[in-house]
Protein backbone atom coordinates (compact mmCIF):
# COMPACT_ATOMS: atom_id res chain seq x y z
CA UNK A 1 0.00 0.00 0.00
CA UNK A 2 1.04 3.49 -0.74
CA UNK A 3 0.97 5.89 2.50
CA UNK A 4 1.50 9.78 2.62
CA UNK A 5 2.20 11.40 6.04
CA UNK A 6 1.14 14.73 5.36
CA UNK A 7 1.33 18.09 7.06
CA UNK A 8 -0.84 20.53 6.48
CA UNK A 9 -1.69 22.65 3.48
CA UNK A 10 1.08 26.07 3.11
CA UNK A 11 -0.96 28.38 1.65
CA UNK A 12 -4.57 28.82 2.22
CA UNK A 13 -6.99 30.30 -0.61
CA UNK A 14 -6.69 33.65 0.77
CA UNK A 15 -3.12 33.72 0.51
CA UNK A 16 -1.77 33.61 3.97
CA UNK A 17 0.91 31.19 4.53
CA UNK A 18 0.67 28.74 7.59
CA UNK A 19 2.31 29.07 10.87
CA UNK A 20 1.05 25.29 11.71
CA UNK A 21 1.60 24.00 15.32
CA UNK A 22 -1.87 22.14 15.90
CA UNK A 23 -1.32 21.10 19.63
CA UNK A 24 -0.47 25.08 19.93
CA UNK A 25 -1.89 26.86 17.76
CA UNK A 26 -1.42 27.71 14.22
CA UNK A 27 -1.96 31.01 12.13
CA UNK A 28 -1.41 32.32 9.07
CA UNK A 29 0.36 35.20 7.97
CA UNK A 30 0.88 37.30 4.75
CA UNK A 31 4.49 38.40 4.86
CA UNK A 32 6.19 35.22 4.37
CA UNK A 33 9.15 35.04 6.74
CA UNK A 34 10.40 31.08 6.19
CA UNK A 35 8.89 29.89 9.51
CA UNK A 36 8.46 26.30 10.04
CA UNK A 37 7.42 24.42 13.09
CA UNK A 38 8.51 20.59 12.39
CA UNK A 39 5.89 18.46 12.95
CA UNK A 40 6.80 16.26 15.17
CA UNK A 41 3.65 14.03 16.64
CA UNK A 42 3.50 13.42 12.28
CA UNK A 43 7.31 12.51 12.14
CA UNK A 44 6.85 9.90 14.61
CA UNK A 45 4.07 8.70 12.98
CA UNK A 46 5.64 8.45 9.60
CA UNK A 47 9.00 7.11 11.20
CA UNK A 48 7.18 4.61 13.19
CA UNK A 49 5.09 2.94 10.27
CA UNK A 50 8.58 2.82 8.35
CA UNK A 51 9.73 0.91 10.90
CA UNK A 52 6.45 -1.70 11.57
CA UNK A 53 5.19 -2.14 7.86
CA UNK A 54 6.52 -3.04 4.93
CA UNK A 55 3.95 -0.36 3.22
CA UNK A 56 5.35 2.28 0.73
CA UNK A 57 5.25 5.38 3.55
CA UNK A 58 6.11 8.92 1.88
CA UNK A 59 5.89 11.61 4.54
CA UNK A 60 5.10 15.45 2.78
CA UNK A 61 4.95 18.72 4.37
CA UNK A 62 3.05 21.37 2.63
CA UNK A 63 3.56 24.08 4.88
CA UNK A 64 7.69 23.73 4.57
CA UNK A 65 7.46 23.64 1.27
CA UNK A 66 4.53 26.30 1.15
CA UNK A 67 2.60 24.36 -1.05
CA UNK A 68 -0.90 25.14 -2.17
CA UNK A 69 -3.88 22.94 -2.81
CA UNK A 70 -3.20 22.59 -6.24
CA UNK A 71 0.71 22.47 -5.68
CA UNK A 72 -0.12 20.10 -2.87
CA UNK A 73 -2.56 17.90 -4.87
CA UNK A 74 0.12 17.53 -7.62
CA UNK A 75 3.03 15.82 -5.76
CA UNK A 76 0.52 13.86 -3.23
CA UNK A 77 -1.11 12.52 -6.93
CA UNK A 78 2.52 10.73 -8.19
CA UNK A 79 1.95 8.93 -5.10
CA UNK A 80 -1.28 7.24 -5.98
CA UNK A 81 -2.04 6.68 -2.45
CA UNK A 82 -4.20 3.90 -0.34
CA UNK A 83 -4.30 5.98 2.61
CA UNK A 84 -3.60 9.46 3.93
CA UNK A 85 -2.91 10.60 7.54
CA UNK A 86 -2.92 14.56 8.13
CA UNK A 87 -3.14 16.15 11.59
CA UNK A 88 -5.06 19.43 11.38
CA UNK A 89 -5.83 22.65 13.68
CA UNK A 90 -9.01 25.19 13.23
CA UNK A 91 -7.10 27.39 11.46
CA UNK A 92 -5.90 25.27 8.39
CA UNK A 93 -8.80 22.49 8.71
CA UNK A 94 -10.52 23.98 5.56
CA UNK A 95 -7.74 23.59 3.06
CA UNK A 96 -6.53 20.35 4.71
CA UNK A 97 -10.11 18.75 3.66
CA UNK A 98 -10.22 19.97 0.45
CA UNK A 99 -7.14 18.26 -0.45
CA UNK A 100 -7.86 14.78 1.54
CA UNK A 101 -11.59 14.67 -0.24
CA UNK A 102 -9.73 15.84 -3.81
CA UNK A 103 -7.16 12.25 -3.34
CA UNK A 104 -10.57 10.67 -2.02
CA UNK A 105 -12.01 11.24 -4.97
CA UNK A 106 -9.31 10.85 -7.34
CA UNK A 107 -7.83 7.15 -5.97
CA UNK A 108 -9.86 6.29 -3.14
CA UNK A 109 -7.81 6.97 -0.79
CA UNK A 110 -8.67 6.11 2.98
CA UNK A 111 -8.51 8.86 4.99
CA UNK A 112 -7.53 9.34 9.08
CA UNK A 113 -7.46 13.12 10.36
CA UNK A 114 -6.40 13.65 14.17
CA UNK A 115 -4.94 17.03 15.67
CA UNK A 116 -6.62 19.74 17.73
CA UNK A 117 -9.57 20.02 15.51
CA UNK A 118 -10.49 16.82 14.43
CA UNK A 119 -10.28 15.89 17.96
CA UNK A 120 -12.46 18.93 18.61
CA UNK A 121 -15.23 18.07 16.43
CA UNK A 122 -15.02 14.56 15.03
CA UNK A 123 -18.27 14.76 13.78
CA UNK A 124 -18.12 17.86 11.52
CA UNK A 125 -14.42 15.86 10.06
CA UNK A 126 -16.41 12.17 9.82
CA UNK A 127 -18.51 13.94 6.94
CA UNK A 128 -15.21 14.01 4.60
CA UNK A 129 -12.76 11.21 6.40
CA UNK A 130 -12.89 8.01 7.24
CA UNK A 131 -11.45 7.92 10.44
CA UNK A 132 -10.58 10.60 13.31
CA UNK A 133 -8.01 9.29 16.05
CA UNK A 134 -7.93 11.04 19.24
CA UNK A 135 -5.48 11.96 21.85
CA UNK A 136 -2.25 10.67 21.11
CA UNK A 137 -2.17 9.01 17.85
CA UNK A 138 1.03 7.19 16.90
CA UNK A 139 0.15 4.21 17.78
CA UNK A 140 -3.48 4.20 17.25
CA UNK A 141 -2.50 5.35 13.39
CA UNK A 142 -0.44 2.31 13.04
CA UNK A 143 -2.82 -0.08 14.27
CA UNK A 144 -5.30 1.13 11.91
CA UNK A 145 -3.03 0.93 9.21
CA UNK A 146 -2.41 -3.02 10.45
CA UNK A 147 -5.61 -3.51 9.87
CA UNK A 148 -7.14 -4.09 13.37
CA UNK A 149 -10.56 -3.20 13.85
CA UNK A 150 -11.63 0.18 14.08
CA UNK A 151 -15.01 -0.39 16.31
CA UNK A 152 -12.67 -2.06 19.00
CA UNK A 153 -9.95 0.03 18.72
CA UNK A 154 -9.25 2.86 21.66
CA UNK A 155 -8.10 6.31 20.32
CA UNK A 156 -10.26 6.23 16.86
CA UNK A 157 -13.69 7.85 17.58
CA UNK A 158 -16.52 7.22 18.61
CA UNK A 159 -14.27 5.28 21.36
CA UNK A 160 -12.39 6.04 24.26
CA UNK A 161 -8.84 7.62 23.60
CA UNK A 162 -6.10 5.00 24.71
CA UNK A 163 -3.50 5.46 27.23
CA UNK A 164 -0.52 7.58 27.54
CA UNK A 165 1.94 6.04 25.29
CA UNK A 166 5.82 5.37 26.04
CA UNK A 167 7.61 7.90 24.18
CA UNK A 168 10.69 5.90 24.65
CA UNK A 169 8.95 3.11 22.31
CA UNK A 170 9.40 5.31 19.22
CA UNK A 171 11.76 5.43 16.92
CA UNK A 172 13.64 8.81 16.07
CA UNK A 173 11.17 10.96 14.56
CA UNK A 174 10.93 11.39 10.15
CA UNK A 175 14.46 12.58 8.64
CA UNK A 176 14.22 11.05 5.67
CA UNK A 177 11.51 12.68 3.04
CA UNK A 178 12.24 15.65 4.86
CA UNK A 179 15.89 17.07 6.11
CA UNK A 180 15.05 18.74 10.17
CA UNK A 181 18.06 20.78 9.73
CA UNK A 182 15.38 22.69 7.10
CA UNK A 183 12.33 23.44 9.41
CA UNK A 184 13.40 26.86 10.59
CA UNK A 185 11.89 28.54 14.08
CA UNK A 186 12.79 32.34 13.54
CA UNK A 187 13.92 32.96 17.11
CA UNK A 188 16.52 30.74 17.19
CA UNK A 189 19.95 32.37 16.21
CA UNK A 190 21.43 29.74 15.53
CA UNK A 191 21.32 26.94 12.58
CA UNK A 192 18.66 24.45 15.51
CA UNK A 193 16.57 21.55 14.73
CA UNK A 194 14.08 21.22 16.62
CA UNK A 195 13.78 17.86 19.17
CA UNK A 196 11.70 16.90 22.03
CA UNK A 197 13.39 15.43 24.98
CA UNK A 198 10.16 14.55 26.97
CA UNK A 199 6.31 15.07 26.78
CA UNK A 200 3.53 16.38 28.58
CA UNK A 201 2.83 18.71 31.18
CA UNK A 202 1.52 18.90 35.01
CA UNK A 203 -0.24 21.72 34.12
CA UNK A 204 -3.83 22.12 32.67
CA UNK A 205 -3.66 25.23 31.46
CA UNK A 206 -7.32 26.49 29.65
CA UNK A 207 -6.45 27.74 26.37
CA UNK A 208 -4.18 24.64 25.71
CA UNK A 209 -4.77 22.13 23.31
CA UNK A 210 -2.39 19.60 24.46
CA UNK A 211 -3.50 19.34 27.68
CA UNK A 212 -7.44 18.74 27.02
CA UNK A 213 -7.30 17.25 23.96
CA UNK A 214 -4.19 15.53 22.90
CA UNK A 215 -3.63 13.74 27.07
CA UNK A 216 -6.33 15.04 28.88
CA UNK A 217 -4.62 13.99 31.95
CA UNK A 218 -1.72 15.63 33.81
CA UNK A 219 1.67 14.12 32.86
CA UNK A 220 4.90 14.79 32.45
CA UNK A 221 7.05 11.62 30.26
CA UNK A 222 11.05 12.23 29.75
CA UNK A 223 12.78 10.23 27.17
CA UNK A 224 16.05 8.34 28.70
CA UNK A 225 18.67 10.48 28.75
CA UNK A 226 21.20 8.31 26.67
CA UNK A 227 18.33 8.34 23.60
CA UNK A 228 18.26 12.25 23.66
CA UNK A 229 22.04 12.45 23.48
CA UNK A 230 22.08 9.61 20.65
CA UNK A 231 19.99 11.91 18.50
CA UNK A 232 21.78 14.82 18.93
CA UNK A 233 24.94 12.91 18.35
CA UNK A 234 22.93 11.38 15.02
CA UNK A 235 21.50 14.66 13.77
CA UNK A 236 25.19 16.44 13.87
CA UNK A 237 26.85 14.07 12.32
CA UNK A 238 23.99 14.01 9.40
CA UNK A 239 24.63 17.68 9.24
CA UNK A 240 27.49 19.23 10.16
CA UNK A 241 25.91 22.66 9.38
CA UNK A 242 23.84 22.21 12.60
CA UNK A 243 25.01 24.63 15.42
CA UNK A 244 22.77 23.06 17.90
CA UNK A 245 19.21 22.07 18.86
CA UNK A 246 15.77 23.75 20.25
CA UNK A 247 13.66 21.60 22.86
CA UNK A 248 10.52 22.53 21.78
CA UNK A 249 8.35 19.96 23.77
CA UNK A 250 5.59 21.33 26.27
CA UNK A 251 7.79 21.89 29.13
CA UNK A 252 11.09 21.26 29.46
CA UNK A 253 12.55 20.67 32.84
CA UNK A 254 9.76 19.61 35.04
CA UNK A 255 12.42 17.16 36.35
CA UNK A 256 15.37 19.23 37.91
CA UNK A 257 17.02 15.68 38.04
CA UNK A 258 16.40 15.36 34.23
CA UNK A 259 17.57 18.09 33.48
CA UNK A 260 20.87 18.15 35.47
CA UNK A 261 21.39 14.32 34.22
CA UNK A 262 20.80 15.44 30.33
CA UNK A 263 23.47 18.31 30.72
CA UNK A 264 26.16 16.36 32.48
CA UNK A 265 25.68 13.83 29.58
CA UNK A 266 25.97 15.82 27.25
CA UNK A 267 29.39 17.62 28.02
CA UNK A 268 30.28 13.90 28.47
CA UNK A 269 29.61 13.04 24.96
CA UNK A 270 31.71 16.44 23.71
CA UNK A 271 28.48 18.26 22.45
CA UNK A 272 28.63 20.75 24.77
CA UNK A 273 30.17 23.28 21.98
CA UNK A 274 26.57 23.38 20.10
CA UNK A 275 24.01 25.88 21.10
CA UNK A 276 20.68 24.87 22.98
CA UNK A 277 17.42 26.50 23.74
CA UNK A 278 14.61 25.36 25.44
CA UNK A 279 11.02 25.55 25.98
CA UNK A 280 10.67 25.67 30.14
CA UNK A 281 8.47 26.54 33.10
CA UNK A 282 10.16 29.69 35.01
CA UNK A 283 8.41 28.43 38.05
CA UNK A 284 10.47 25.01 37.65
CA UNK A 285 13.84 26.26 37.22
CA UNK A 286 15.85 26.45 39.76
CA UNK A 287 19.95 28.01 40.06
CA UNK A 288 21.82 24.70 40.41
CA UNK A 289 19.79 23.06 37.30
CA UNK A 290 20.72 26.76 34.87
CA UNK A 291 24.23 26.32 36.04
CA UNK A 292 24.33 22.48 34.68
CA UNK A 293 22.75 23.92 31.71
CA UNK A 294 24.48 26.99 30.96
CA UNK A 295 27.74 24.75 31.37
CA UNK A 296 26.42 22.35 28.85
CA UNK A 297 26.05 25.10 25.84
CA UNK A 298 22.02 26.20 26.92
CA UNK A 299 22.48 29.94 26.02
CA UNK A 300 18.11 30.63 25.87
CA UNK A 301 15.16 29.82 28.05
CA UNK A 302 11.97 30.14 26.69
CA UNK A 303 8.89 30.07 29.21
CA UNK A 304 5.10 31.13 29.49
CA UNK A 305 4.73 34.73 31.52
CA UNK A 306 0.91 34.25 29.74
CA UNK A 307 0.05 37.04 32.44
CA UNK A 308 1.03 39.60 35.15
CA UNK A 309 -2.67 39.90 35.81
CA UNK A 310 -3.17 37.17 39.47
CA UNK A 311 -6.85 37.35 38.90
CA UNK A 312 -6.61 36.43 34.82
CA UNK A 313 -4.16 33.89 36.35
CA UNK A 314 -6.60 32.09 38.28
CA UNK A 315 -9.59 32.18 35.54
CA UNK A 316 -6.57 30.52 32.67
CA UNK A 317 -5.74 27.55 35.51
CA UNK A 318 -2.31 28.53 35.34
CA UNK A 319 -1.89 26.95 39.08
CA UNK A 320 1.86 26.82 39.83
CA UNK A 321 2.89 28.08 36.62
CA UNK A 322 1.96 31.54 37.86
CA UNK A 323 4.82 33.03 40.35
CA UNK A 324 5.50 36.08 39.93
CA UNK A 325 8.11 36.54 42.40
CA UNK A 326 10.13 33.46 41.67
CA UNK A 327 10.02 34.65 37.65
CA UNK A 328 11.96 37.47 38.53
CA UNK A 329 14.38 35.90 40.91
CA UNK A 330 15.33 33.63 38.37
CA UNK A 331 15.67 35.13 35.77
CA UNK A 332 17.61 37.74 37.55
CA UNK A 333 20.03 35.25 38.51
CA UNK A 334 19.81 33.19 34.87
CA UNK A 335 21.16 36.69 33.34
CA UNK A 336 24.18 36.67 36.05
CA UNK A 337 24.83 33.34 33.85
CA UNK A 338 24.98 34.91 30.76
CA UNK A 339 21.80 32.84 29.80
CA UNK A 340 19.22 34.77 27.56
CA UNK A 341 15.25 34.69 28.00
CA UNK A 342 12.42 34.59 25.78
CA UNK A 343 8.94 34.95 27.38
CA UNK A 344 5.38 34.40 25.60
CA UNK A 345 2.75 36.71 26.66
CA UNK A 346 -1.17 36.80 26.02
CA UNK A 347 -4.03 39.21 25.52
CA UNK A 348 -7.55 38.72 25.96
CA UNK A 349 -7.31 35.74 28.23
CA UNK A 350 -10.40 34.59 30.01
CA UNK A 351 -10.81 37.02 33.03
CA UNK A 352 -9.25 39.69 31.50
CA UNK A 353 -9.83 43.51 31.26
CA UNK A 354 -8.26 46.72 30.18
CA UNK A 355 -6.35 47.17 33.49
CA UNK A 356 -5.73 43.46 34.69
CA UNK A 357 -4.26 43.00 30.72
CA UNK A 358 -2.72 46.27 31.53
CA UNK A 359 -0.69 44.37 34.26
CA UNK A 360 0.67 42.56 31.68
CA UNK A 361 1.74 45.28 29.26
CA UNK A 362 3.79 46.79 32.82
CA UNK A 363 5.36 43.45 33.41
CA UNK A 364 6.68 43.36 30.43
CA UNK A 365 7.60 46.62 30.26
CA UNK A 366 9.49 46.44 33.47
CA UNK A 367 11.45 42.95 32.49
CA UNK A 368 12.22 44.41 29.37
CA UNK A 369 13.64 47.73 31.08
CA UNK A 370 16.08 45.74 32.83
CA UNK A 371 17.05 43.80 30.77
CA UNK A 372 16.09 40.75 32.27
CA UNK A 373 13.63 39.68 28.80
CA UNK A 374 15.56 39.48 25.24
CA UNK A 375 12.79 38.66 23.56
CA UNK A 376 9.30 38.85 23.95
CA UNK A 377 6.42 37.15 22.50
CA UNK A 378 2.80 38.41 22.06
CA UNK A 379 -0.42 36.78 20.94
CA UNK A 380 -4.22 37.17 21.23
CA UNK A 381 -5.58 34.28 23.71
CA UNK A 382 -7.34 32.24 21.62
CA UNK A 383 -9.89 29.50 22.22
CA UNK A 384 -9.34 26.94 20.29
CA UNK A 385 -12.28 24.71 20.31
CA UNK A 386 -11.75 21.55 22.43
CA UNK A 387 -10.07 23.92 24.86
CA UNK A 388 -11.53 24.37 28.42
CA UNK A 389 -11.29 28.21 27.28
CA UNK A 390 -13.50 27.32 24.23
CA UNK A 391 -15.38 25.65 26.54
CA UNK A 392 -16.03 28.34 28.96
CA UNK A 393 -16.76 31.04 25.90
CA UNK A 394 -19.31 28.79 24.51
CA UNK A 395 -20.99 28.43 27.93
CA UNK A 396 -20.64 32.34 28.35
CA UNK A 397 -21.86 33.49 24.80
CA UNK A 398 -18.65 35.01 24.59
CA UNK A 399 -17.61 34.05 20.88
CA UNK A 400 -18.05 37.01 18.06
CA UNK A 401 -20.06 36.37 15.41
CA UNK A 402 -19.38 35.39 12.97
CA UNK A 403 -16.58 34.15 13.16
CA UNK A 404 -14.90 31.55 10.61
CA UNK A 405 -12.58 28.24 11.34
CA UNK A 406 -9.69 30.94 9.91
CA UNK A 407 -10.37 33.41 12.31
CA UNK A 408 -8.89 30.50 15.40
CA UNK A 409 -5.74 31.95 14.74
CA UNK A 410 -4.20 34.59 17.72
CA UNK A 411 -2.27 36.58 14.96
CA UNK A 412 -4.29 40.17 15.25
CA UNK A 413 -7.88 38.89 15.11
CA UNK A 414 -10.19 38.90 18.21
CA UNK A 415 -12.47 35.76 19.04
CA UNK A 416 -13.24 36.16 22.53
CA UNK A 417 -14.55 39.03 23.77
CA UNK A 418 -15.90 40.52 26.85
CA UNK A 419 -18.49 42.71 27.55
CA UNK A 420 -16.77 45.24 30.34
CA UNK A 421 -13.82 43.95 27.24
CA UNK A 422 -14.60 44.95 23.87
CA UNK A 423 -12.55 43.51 20.76
CA UNK A 424 -11.32 47.12 19.93
CA UNK A 425 -9.91 47.16 23.09
CA UNK A 426 -8.30 43.87 23.16
CA UNK A 427 -7.13 44.76 19.65
CA UNK A 428 -5.39 47.87 21.05
CA UNK A 429 -4.05 46.64 24.06
CA UNK A 430 -2.34 43.89 22.04
CA UNK A 431 -0.62 46.25 19.41
CA UNK A 432 0.23 48.37 22.90
CA UNK A 433 2.14 45.16 24.51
Amino acid sequence: MNIIVANSVGIDRGGYHMVHVPSRWSLGVKNFTNCGYYPWELAYTSSLLKRETRHHVKFMDGVLHGWDFETYFTYASTEKPDWLIMESSTRTIREDLRLAAALKEAFGTQLIFTGQHPMAHPEEVLKVADYVCIGEYEFTVLDLIQGKNPKKLAGVHPNARGSLIDINALPFPEDDDVRRVDYHEPNCRYKQIQMYSSRGCPRRCNFCAAATLYYDELNWRPRNVASVVEEIRTLHEKYPEMEGVFFDEEVHNIKRSFNISLARAIRSAGLDHLKYEAMCEYASLDEEALEEMRSAGYYKIRFGIETGSDKVAEKMTLGKKHDLDKLRSMVKFGKSLGMLFYGTISIGGLGSSWEEDQKTVDLVYEMASKGWLDEIQVSINTPQPGTDFYNSCMEESLLTTPTSWEGFDGNGQVVAHYPHYPAEEIQANFKKA
